[in-house]
């Protein structure tokens, strides 16, 4: 019963107008996913358009964990990780209030990178566990067949 509670307050704060990211209400998030042959340097432009070449155009509708993971993964501080300067990401999450955009994450998981809008605090984002809700949600995260595989090259950083 206890947990039960938690879950509904930390939900309940989270859609809330919370001081941390993204710092604005929002009512859901999707996720989407560009081909591996796209070679771009970000995957939203300023008036959050998802660029041509989205896969899942109507993207895919994350639940309330989800949610409370992919924002836990890019506030505070997480484990260094080597990053290339190349930054072609192929993943991203959009925060919508209503239809309207209001935020998103995007992600290099081949060079593990990443960027956000509103710019994150985080000293790091834990790209291992926002590559564990693209697993979840049935989407590509890079060139990487497993979390496993994932998780040993940060490991090995």
């Amino acid at each position: 019963m206890r947990f039960s509670l938690l879950i509904l307050i930390l939900t309940f704060t989270s859609f809330g107008g919370e001081k941390s990211w993204p710092g604005v209400k929002f009512t859901e998030v999707k996720a989407f996913h560009w081909p591996v042959k796209m070679d771009t340097e970000s995957l939203i432009d300023k008036n959050f358009k998802l660029l041509p070449g989205v896969v899942n155009k109507a993207g895919v509708k994350l639940n309330k964990t989800q949610i409370l993971s992919l924002r836990k993964s890019v506030i505070g501080k997480h484990p260094e990780h080597d990053q290339a300067l190349c930054y072609i990401p192929h993943n991203a999450f959009i925060f919508y209030n209503g239809n309207k955009p209001v935020a998103f994450i995007e992600v290099c998981f081949d060079c593990l990178g990443y960027r956000a809008f509103p710019k994150s605090k985080a000293e790091n984002f834990d790209i291992l566990s926002i590559a564990k809700i693209c697993k979840q949600l049935k989407i590509p995260f890079g060139k990487y067949k497993s979390i496993q595989h994932l998780e040993k090259l940060l490991k090995r950083k």
